[in-house]
């Protein structure tokens, strides 16, 4: 499956790399390897209008590409395998991994693809999320994209927060709405090192 980013603030204090960047060519062109420890994926719907019923996407894989010829640009490609889906609750997950759900069995990955401009405030996100067999077209709004030196390895890093709401029964899923929302929030916060 497919996921544009179900990419709310990011961990961490942003550091000099000798200064930090301010313009796209302050980034090293390159491939940025996902760090799938510290970056979080989750989805939260709404029960009755009341509750909030909350997941997350563990273990995703992928890297974010800066071309030297197009500095101004990433390329964001994160597949992540469906059969982490978890709330934290044994029953639930069951649930969203069967059939009626996510089918893990038939669909077991989701993917998301987009290009993000890189180097300044960035607005919105558009990419190509493929979620249960079904790939759309989705928009997620995004804060700046940061570079920074982590300081726990002394590595490049670039890290990318975005959110957003997506219908779940486009891409087939819509088993049990309207008592669970049709509507999903998403949330991404994602670390890319470089390699």
């Amino acid at each position: 499956m497919r996921f544009p980013l179900f990419l709310a603030a990011l961990a961490g204090t942003v550091v000099p790399l000798a200064a930090q960047p301010q313009s796209p060519a302050a980034i090293p062109p390159g491939t940025y390897r996902i760090d799938p420890a510290r970056t979080r994926v989750s989805f939260s719907v709404s029960q009755l209008g009341i509750s909030r019923y909350t997941g997350r996407f563990e273990a995703p894989s992928g890297a974010l590409m800066i071309d030297p010829t197009r500095m101004d640009t990433a390329r964001i490609d994160v597949t992540f395998p469906m059969e982490r889906l978890t709330t934290g609750k044994p029953g639930p997950d069951r649930m969203l991994h069967g059939r009626s759900f996510f089918d893990v069995a038939h669909f077991p990955t989701a993917h998301f693809a987009a290009l993000v401009p890189i180097g300044r405030v960035v607005g919105d996100i558009t990419g190509d999320l493929t979620l249960h067999g079904v790939t759309r077209t989705v928009t997620l709004r995004a804060g700046s994209v940061v570079a920074r030196v982590n300081p726990a390895t002394n590595r490049l890093e670039v890290l990318l927060s975005a959110s957003g709401t997506i219908r779940r029964s486009a891409f087939g899923v819509g088993f049990g709405a309207p008592i669970v929302s049709d509507k999903a929030a998403l949330v991404i916060d994602a670390a890319f090192e470089a390699v």
